[in-house]
């Protein structure tokens, strides 16, 4: 088991937050929603990855949707947190 290493909190006094803040309803664009693939890496996965692995995996990196691509990283399909958890 690794040692927690604990730090000293009493100097963090700040929170940054954004310039602006758009908030987000019904009549939002999905460009206000969407994760554009041009600005940030896709979250994807191989379709080899045992699903118990997978699971894990996904726990350790705080995501609940994968995009599953085959060995040419072709788009397969999707897999969330949940339909493994459903399993």
């Amino acid at each position: 088991m690794k040692p927690l290493h604990l730090h000293n909190a009493i100097q963090a006094d700040h929170i940054g937050w954004p310039d602006s803040v758009e908030s987000v309803n019904w009549n939002s664009p999905a460009t206000a929603i969407f994760t554009d693939f041009l600005e940030h890496t896709p979250l994807v996965v191989n379709h080899r990855m045992p699903a118990i692995d997978l699971e894990g995996f996904m726990r350790q990196q705080h995501v609940r949707l994968k995009l599953v691509v085959d060995d040419h990283e072709t788009f397969l399909g999707l897999v969330s947190l949940e339909d493994l958890n459903s399993e």
